[in-house]
């Protein structure tokens, strides 16, 4: 299974977000799955891909042109796809992928979570998608999505529509269950 993480790029993330990212990759090869991801050799990116790379699994990384210095690719990937720009970036990703697994991230990682959750919720999107939820990150984000239903504006299901834990293995253990 080709499995797509959403994360952080910033070289200054909190050190428990790090060891999370590693673990990860490290259990997405261990279990015979791939790994696709933004390209970069910075942050989470890195760290994800390194540890997946180095436990004997599959990486395609997917890096649009004018953030290949900025991100600094990742060229050990086993494919590294050059796009123009981040939109076709993102949709290669989604193409890619036969699940979703979101890390701690700012603005790109949570763009792109909304995305793949409102396509869920507008497309029926029947890809199955995972909150790694590292030391409660996601936590306000929840209670934001719970202020969201109390006013009307999501379904009290909004719940449904991903998983979340803060375990790796329970995050994969449902996605193979349910992908």
């Amino acid at each position: 299974m080709n499995i797509c993480v959403f994360c952080s790029s910033s070289d200054s993330t909190p050190f428990i977000y790090k060891i999370a990212a590693e673990e990860l990759g490290q259990q997405i090869a261990s279990r015979g799955h791939s790994l696709v991801f933004g390209g970069g050799n910075v942050g989470l990116m890195r760290e994800v891909a390194q540890s997946a790379l180095q436990s004997g699994g599959k990486a395609i990384g997917v890096i649009p042109e004018y953030l290949r210095s900025k991100e600094q690719r990742f060229d050990k990937v086993d494919e590294l796809i050059i796009t123009d720009t981040i939109h076709e970036r993102k949709a290669l990703m989604v193409e890619r992928a036969d699940a979703f697994i979101v890390l701690p991230g700012g603005w790109g990682t949570m763009e792109e979570f909304f995305e793949i959750a409102a396509a869920k919720f507008r497309d029926n999107d029947p890809r199955t998608i995972a909150l790694l939820n590292t030391a409660g990150f996601y936590n306000q984000l929840f209670a934001f999505f719970n202020f969201l239903s109390h006013e009307t504006f999501l379904s009290p299901q909004w719940r449904d529509s991903f998983y979340i834990s803060e375990k790796v293995c329970d995050i994969l253990d449902y996605i193979e269950n349910n992908s």
